[in-house]
């Protein structure tokens, strides 16, 4: 071996980047003072992991062996030196005929050494030269004045010498590393030691706690077992509570629905009602100013015709027959003027009746809605209770059956009802719930095993097995629990499974039951697939080649193998009596909500029929009373047309006594006076009628009103 190049860049005073191929032919380096000769040394130290500083004639750190700049040229950032060695006769023990080493430092202090290009530590540089004369604390680069110091130095000094030369170091070094390594196991032990020592007297109070936690997590064990049950149990009549509240909601959305339907109308009718009012106090504003200026006109013929009268005192050649036939025109007219009243007196209540007539058909129709409305309600209370009396007796027959352990065998039963045998739990469809909708999977997937007895241990099935046999009441499977082992589906086949279109889960895992019967349950379903349909089944079943039971939500099965089974389940189970007594509790409950709902329905619209009905006779009534006012006032007009007749008969005998101008105009003025104080009359009856319209419509705003806010605390309320 031997050293056949040497690289050096930024190294001292080799700015430029130099080869120095080294060969057999070469001995020295020579040259003038400061041509480099000693740097050269300088690098192959540095390379082979020197420390050392001041060896290398620097001041103060590692980063004064980098290129420093001159006047000419700017300082170096790095200084890099490679050593590569000729190794073709393997002296150096690594598989390499040739072996470069490298050391880089960096301008900020960091260091960086290779071999052959990669990256290694300084230990690992030191290693491969060590006892090989080579190495950094080898004497074949000696300085100048080495020589003497060697002389000088003492014989234990002069001693390593020799023995890195001799190549004892290496072992020396190994022997200093393996005294130190064996200091420092002595160390741990004395620690050890201490430390278990310290241990020894914290074990019984440990071993005391040790029983505590486990005393405890006993009990917890228990208490979470006894709080599952419970929750289970809750979440039950949870279930069922919530389906009951569920129906409410439905039926209460459903009247809240029909109480806005009805608040709307209102609204529009409130509205339409609100605006005719508005109408009929407009017309009672122009009615009122049209009486003020018939009381002005009335005014002022009135002094025309008292002006006439006094003039015709004085005109008059007979004051006694001008006075009678003043009289008898003043007289005529007023009676005229009564005609006039009285017929629009009757023909004012003839148009009430006719609104007594409408309203009362109006009524009728209310009537006969609110009686087909009632008729409806008591036949849908007729069904509805029919229904729930034909509930009632499924429920008692189902829950009396499944008292009585109905679709179990009987020598099942009397295995469980037998007090004496010790360790029985119960059959295994009676120990797992599940959701309704994997009610009929659960039942398929147990077969014959959902009356398979759960038993503590084999003792306790022999004994249930001797007691059948003495009393000759059957056969019976039993489960020990602490020998039945679970079964699952390979992880594999499983990832497979989470993939495919169609799959849910295992059987096992959709359903629910205590911890203690775990084995038992997956020993039955843990290995039984859950998929969608019939579809699905095919084809997961084909893709893991038939080896695992498949079920499906409607029960259809593929076994082990591919035979497929299916078509109509007959045979009741534990599992779908409970469902369906669960379910028909459900419906009960909801019907009988329904009938509440109803029975209140009827309540209110036989109220309203009431209401209606008194409402109905009130208007007729006063439809009698009306008619017996025309029958008056025809009477009194009557009486009153022949009273006018004779009056007109007389004073037209009395006008032919006399000239006839003055009486001509006072009967004009007169006639116009009555006139006047006709259309007078006839606009105060026509407000009063409008009065009593608005008194109406007020009174109807009001019950509007009522029956609206009314509403809406029903509304709030629902």
């Amino acid at each position: 071996m031997y050293l056949k190049e040497i690289k050096i860049s930024g190294f001292k005073s080799f700015a430029d980047k130099i080869n120095l191929s080294l060969d057999n032919d070469i001995t020295c380096v020579v040259g003038p003072n400061g041509s480099g000769k000693s740097n050269i040394v300088d690098a192959v130290k540095w390379v082979l992991g020197e420390q050392s500083i001041k060896s290398l004639r620097g001041s103060s750190n590692m980063t004064d062996v980098i290129f420093s700049g001159s006047k000419s040229r700017n300082p170096l950032n790095l200084a890099s030196v490679t050593l590569i060695f000729d190794n073709s006769d393997s002296y150096l023990k690594v598989p390499y005929t040739e072996i470069s080493i490298t050391r880089k430092v960096y301008r900020s202090g960091e260091n960086e050494y290779f071999i052959n290009n990669e990256k290694c530590r300084l230990k690992d540089i030191s290693d491969l030269f060590l006892d090989s004369g080579m190495g950094k604390y080898a004497f074949n680069i000696i300085s100048q004045g080495e020589v003497s110091k060697i002389i000088s130095d003492s014989s234990i000094e002069r001693r390593a010498i020799f023995e890195e030369a001799a190549g004892v170091l290496k072992y020396k070094k190994r022997k200093e590393e393996a005294l130190k390594k064996l200091d420092k196991t002595n160390e741990n032990l004395t620690r050890a030691k201490d430390i278990t020592n310290e241990l020894e007297t914290q074990i019984e109070p440990l071993r005391e706690q040790s029983e505590k936690a486990k005393e405890y997590l006993n009990a917890k064990e228990e208490l979470e077992k006894i709080e599952i049950a419970l929750i289970a149990s809750d979440l039950d009549k949870l279930d069922i509570k919530y389906k009951e509240n569920e129906s409410k909601i439905e039926a209460l959305q459903n009247s809240i629905v029909e109480q806005n339907t009805k608040s709307a109308n209102g609204d529009i009718e409130l509205e339409n009602k609100t605006n005719e009012l508005n109408k009929i106090n407009e017309l009672l504003v122009e009615l009122n100013n049209k009486n003020i200026t018939l009381s002005k006109e009335e005014e002022r013929i009135n002094g025309e015709k008292n002006i006439i009268s006094e003039r015709s005192k004085y005109d008059a050649e007979d004051m006694k027959v001008h006075e009678n036939i003043t009289t008898l025109t003043e007289n005529k007219l007023t009676l005229n003027n009564k005609l006039l009243s009285l017929k629009t007196d009757i023909n004012i209540v003839l148009t009430k009746i006719k609104g007594k007539d409408i309203e009362i058909d109006e009524i009728n129709k209310k009537l006969n809605d609110k009686s087909l409305s009632k008729t409806n309600i008591e036949n849908q209370i007729v069904s509805v209770r029919h229904k729930i009396n034909e509930l009632e007796f499924k429920i008692n027959s189902l829950t009396d059956y499944i008292e009585q352990g109905g679709g179990i065998s009987s020598s099942t039963k009397n295995v469980l009802a037998n007090p004496k045998l010790r360790g029985i739990h119960n059959i295994i469809s009676k120990l797992v719930e599940t959701d309704e909708k994997y009610a009929l999977a659960l039942d398929v997937a147990l077969g014959g095993a959902r009356e398979y007895v759960v038993v503590d241990s084999p003792e306790d099935a022999k004994r249930a097995i001797n007691y059948l046999k003495e009393n000759n009441l059957g056969r019976v499977t039993f489960y020990p629990l602490n020998v039945i082992k679970p079964r699952y589906i390979d992880e594999e086949v499983l990832d497979l499974l989470k993939k495919e279109k169609g799959f849910i889960s295992t059987v096992a895992t959709i359903t629910t039951f205590d911890d203690k019967y775990h084995d038992v349950i997956y020993n039955q379903l843990g290995n039984v697939i859950l998929v969608d349909d019939i579809d699905s089944a095919n084809a997961i079943s084909k893709k893991i080649n038939n080896r695992y039971k498949i079920i499906t939500l409607s029960g259809e099965v593929i076994n082990v193998g591919g035979s497929i089974t299916g078509g109509t389940l007959k045979k009741r189970s534990v599992i779908n009596d409970k469902y369906e007594l669960q379910r028909m509790t459900i419906e009960r409950d909801n019907l009988s909500v329904e009938l509440t709902s109803l029975n209140e329905k009827l309540e209110k619209v036989q109220k309203e029929e009431s209401n209606i009905s008194q409402n109905l006779l009130k208007v007729q009534r006063e439809k009698i009373v009306l008619n017996e006012e025309v029958d008056s006032k025809n009477t009194t007009f009557e009486k009153l047309r022949k009273d006018y007749e004779k009056m007109d008969l007389e004073l037209s005998n009395l006008k032919d006594l006399t000239s006839g101008s003055i009486e001509e105009e006072y009967e004009k003025i007169t006639k116009k006076y009555y006139e006047v104080l006709n259309q007078k009359e006839n606009l105060v009856k026509q407000i009063d009628l409008v009065n009593e319209q608005k008194d109406k419509l007020t009174s109807e705003i009001e019950e509007l009103q009522a029956s609206y806010r009314l509403q809406n605390s029903s509304i709030r309320n629902l």
